[in-house]
Formats: structure tokens, C-alpha cells, sequence
């Protein structure tokens, strides 16, 4: 598993304030997948930014990454985010318990797409 350090900027198009990010955080080459994470400024919650930028990213790795399943691991209290994937047709996985944030454990749910070129 290859883990990714790169976040790309989501900035507004009609003045450039930086509102976000989003990217992925690991990439699996042998099973041709990815998990997706991304973060935006409560200010901008409720937009559509995040899920325009979501399907942008994953037209991309679909087509240039040759990526064929997105995961998406949120923390179940994030209900905004459960909604974003859901309205781009993720499906939920499962729930794991074994992620860690801030040195504490979290219950997490799994959502996944897969994509077409």
C-alpha cells in the first residue's frame, strides 16, 4: 500500500479564498484502489463544494490513476460527510473501530464506490 501525503487546495472559483482540501490519502496499485479524504471550513458546509470536488477527483482517478474502487472511512458522528458520499453513490461497507485520531480510537463507518471511466 502506497500511502499519499498530497492534498490538492479546493479554492472558490469567483475570488480564490481557499476553502478546503481533498485528495487521497493511501493508493492501493495491486487491488487498484484508493481511499479518499478530504476536509472543508465549516463556513462552507451545506454548498455542494465538496461534492463538486469529489467528483472530480474521482473521474480522475478513474481515468488517469487507473483506480477502479474509492473508499471513503468516516467517523459515524459526521453526519454531513456520511451525506456527501451517499449522494455520490458510496456504498456503506461496515463499521470498524480501529482508527485512530488524535491518539484516541474512533468508530468509523466504510463507504466505497466504484468507478467507471
Amino acid at each position: 500500500m502506497l500511502r499519499l501525503k498530497n492534498m490538492i487546495f479546493l479554492v472558490k472559483k469567483d475570488d480564490g479564498t481557499k476553502i478546503g482540501i481533498c485528495g487521497f490519502h493511501c493508493c492501493n496499485k495491486e487491488k487498484s484502489s484508493a481511499e479518499v479524504g478530504y476536509d472543508l471550513k465549516e463556513a462552507f458546509w451545506g454548498n455542494g463544494y465538496m461534492q463538486e470536488a469529489l467528483k472530480e477527483i474521482i473521474a480522475f482517478a478513474a481515468k488517469s490513476m487507473n483506480i477502479k474502487r474509492i473508499d471513503a472511512v468516516i467517523y459515524v458522528e459526521n453526519p454531513k460527510s456520511i451525506s456527501v458520499v451517499e449522494r455520490l453513490g458510496f456504498s456503506f461497507d461496515g463499521k470498524i473501530n480501529n482508527e485512530i485520531f488524535r491518539d484516541s480510537e474512533y468508530l468509523h463507518r466504510i463507504y466505497s464506490i466504484y468507478c467507471t471511466k
